[in-house]
């Protein structure tokens, strides 16, 4: 009887600070990227919230409609295959997480279509909750650049231990972009107001970490404000949020210069500003190189593309079974050095390509290797379920564009690093998971003049 008390208690306790406060979105998005040794551990804070909510969620199964079951499936898909993972590499450490991450990942999502479907406070206060949860999120993200700097010197060096960083963390950009443009447009883009200032904290963080899948994400965000803007008749508007951006840019570029060149006198490498490499970036896109033929690396981006191509080389080579339903998750790290070794060595390149005992891919490659066509069209087809969804709402096509240009982006995200262990990441593409355009207001009902 003290223990059922006890029990009822807490839950009580958490029933009022978690579940009634709408924080399940925020736990989800805030501690995404935190890390140990590799390993992103922020989804385990859900499992005090799913585990005195699985009752709930297991009757919500019964409920579920056809695009849910799809996910369902997919999921559990993949939690099996963390098993043939272990199969084929027996390492213990694989079902240690993957099969805790994936149902995890089942339960978040269930749990939150059920709040969704049953509790209209928590639909509408979603936007808001993802509002907030993303700008923490990239608070931590500062702090954390912060903390590097006093450690370290430098603003990354904390990404070995506790933050993930690079891409991955920043496609996070679809989720706080998303909700900045769905709640300016709403008031036509007034520079007074919270969103100006959170464009302009974005271009901070976007300029300290030097990222370009960040530069890409806000210059369609600026463009499609500019479009839209002129729906709105909010040109000058939109003209002087454009101003001011590119201004916050450079007065950010020479800030944080003086700040790196105070902490080592010996700092080069920032004297070009953002725009000056995103120039240079946009050129090198356009530029076709022969790489491999020649054996010419010259960036981190040839050397994605080689590695493509090494995972197309290792699949071509698979077995049946293994095209189908791949070698099991997170086995490909391992399963393709033979490959990626033979290759290194007929092109002579392993001076810029190191042969490694664990390889870290792209995550589209591990998708392809360890889940197979099955898993791999599985995905493709859910993301082309959100993509459908997109383009027969209601918006005006200026929304539909901005965005599908999100949701494209996020996916892209596989072409450059390994953002499956970033739960939020999944939970943009699929059906029902965060990018939720049923709960959003429609574009139609804005007001259409300033």
């Amino acid at each position: 009887m003290y223990v059922s008390s006890n029990r009822n208690t807490i839950k009580s306790i958490l029933n009022f600070y978690i579940f009634n406060s709408y924080n399940f979105v925020l736990i989800l998005i805030t501690l995404s990227s935190f890390k140990f040794f590799g390993y992103a551990v922020g989804f385990i804070f859900l499992a005090p919230i799913l585990y005195f909510n699985k009752n709930k969620i297991f009757s919500y199964i019964k409920k579920i409609d056809t695009e849910q079951k799809f996910v369902l499936a997919y999921f559990l898909y993949l939690f099996f295959e963390s098993f043939y993972g272990f199969y084929t590499l027996k390492d213990i450490r694989i079902i240690l997480y993957w099969p805790i991450f994936f149902l995890i990942c089942t339960s978040s999502y269930l749990y939150n279509n059920h709040k969704l479907s049953k509790d209209k406070n928590y639909q509408t206060n979603y936007q808001d909750t993802i509002f907030k949860a993303s700008n923490i999120y990239f608070i931590i993200y500062l702090l954390m650049n912060i903390i590097s700097f006093i450690i370290y010197g430098n603003e990354y060096d904390i990404q070995n231990l506790f933050w993930v960083g690079g891409s991955t963390a920043f496609n996070i950009s679809t989720i706080l972009l998303f909700i900045i443009y769905l709640k300016w447009s709403k008031i036509n883009f007034k520079l007074n107001s919270i969103y100006l200032v959170n464009s302009i904290f974005y271009l901070f963080i976007m300029v300290l970490n030097e990222s370009r899948l960040s530069q890409i994400y806000f210059f369609s965000f600026l463009l499609f404000i500019f479009l839209r803007s002129i729906k709105l008749k909010c040109i000058i508007n939109s003209l002087l949020i454009i101003i001011i951006s590119f201004y916050s840019i450079s007065i950010s570029s020479k800030i944080i210069y003086k700040i790196k060149s105070t902490i080592d006198s010996n700092t080069n490498y920032f004297e070009k500003t953002i725009l000056d490499e995103t120039n240079e970036n946009l050129e090198n896109i356009f530029k076709i190189r022969k790489e491999i033929n020649d054996n010419v690396i010259e960036n981190g981006d040839t050397r994605r593309l080689i590695e493509l191509f090494i995972g197309i080389e290792k699949f071509n080579n698979s077995t049946t079974k293994e095209k189908l339903i791949g070698s099991g998750w997170y086995s490909s790290r391992i399963t393709i050095n033979e490959t990626r070794n033979r290759i290194i060595d007929e092109k002579g390149i392993g001076d810029v390509l190191y042969k490694t005992k664990v390889t870290h891919l792209q995550g589209i490659i591990s998708l392809l290797i360890d889940t197979g066509l099955i898993g791999f069209i599985f995905t493709i087809f859910l993301f082309s379920i959100s993509l459908k969804k997109i383009l027969f709402f209601n918006y005006y096509i200026l929304d539909k564009l901005f965005y599908l240009s999100l949701i494209l982006l996020n996916f892209f995200c596989l072409f450059i690093g390994y953002p499956w262990i970033n739960l939020p990441f999944i939970f943009l593409f699929i059906p029902k998971g965060i990018f939720l355009l049923e709960d959003m207001p429609k574009s139609k009902d804005q007001v259409e003049s300033c």
